[in-house]
C-alpha cells in the first residue's frame, strides 16, 4: 500500500509542475498579460461629451463604453505618478465640465494603442483607437 500511495504522489506532483508550467507561460502568474504605459504628456481640453472621435497627441481616440473601463483596468497597470508637465497653456477646458479641471491632465498610452485619461481632478476616461459609433449624441 505504501508504494502505491507514493506512486499517486508523483503523479499528482508531475501534473500540479505542468499546470504550473503552464500557467506561467501563459502569463498567468506575475502580471503577465499587463500592458505597458509607452508614452504620457500633459493634455487640455478633453470635452465632456465624448460621443465622437477625440484627437489627442496626434491620434484620433474613441472614448470606451464605461461598462468596458473594468475589464481594462485589469489589463492596464494605472500610472500613479504624475507626467512631465508641458501641456497647452492655460486650461482650454469644454463648456459642458463643470470644472475646468475636468478637461485637463495626462493622457497615458498604451502599448496596444488604448489610452487612459487622468483628470487633474482625478477623473479618468478609458479611449481606444478602435473606430466606434453611439447611439446617442450630446
Amino acid at each position: 500500500m505504501g508504494r502505491d500511495v507514493a506512486a499517486r504522489f508523483r503523479r499528482a506532483s508531475a501534473t500540479g509542475v505542468v499546470l504550473l508550467a503552464g500557467l506561467l507561460v501563459l502569463g498567468g502568474c506575475g502580471g503577465g498579460g499587463e500592458h505597458q504605459v509607452v508614452q504620457s504628456a500633459a493634455v487640455d481640453g478633453v470635452p465632456a461629451c465624448l460621443t465622437w472621435p477625440h484627437d489627442m497627441l496626434g491620434v484620433t481616440y474613441y472614448a470606451l463604453d464605461p461598462g468596458a473601463y473594468d475589464a481594462t483596468a485589469l489589463t492596464h497597470r494605472i500610472p500613479d505618478e504624475p507626467a512631465a508637465p508641458g501641456g497647452a497653456d492655460g486650461p482650454q477646458p469644454s463648456a459642458a465640465w463643470s470644472d475646468p479641471a475636468d478637461g485637463r491632465g495626462t493622457l497615458y498610452v498604451y502599448d496596444d494603442g488604448v489610452a487612459l485619461f487622468v483628470a487633474d481632478t482625478g477623473n479618468q476616461i478609458w479611449f481606444s483607437q478602435q473606430a466606434r459609433t453611439w447611439d446617442t449624441v450630446c
